[in-house]
């Protein structure tokens, strides 16, 4: 994934991981499973395709450009 074209989302704390995804605690209590193809983690910021933020509803924790 091309971090140019990902969407930059504020997260709370990584819960629980398996090989292939990660459960990810967002602001607000929001929890959800992501595939780790698909997720990048940099400091308090996760890096995700616009097409998955879409998908798993997490527009409103997208921070603005």
């Amino acid at each position: 994934m091309d971090l140019a074209e990902a969407k930059e989302l504020d997260f709370e704390v990584v819960l629980k991981e398996t090989e292939k995804a990660l459960q990810i605690r967002f602001s607000s209590a929001e929890i959800k499973w992501l595939p780790k193809s698909q997720c990048r983690i940099l400091g308090s910021r996760i890096y995700l395709p616009e097409w998955l933020v879409k998908s798993s509803n997490l527009e409103s924790f997208v921070i603005p450009e």
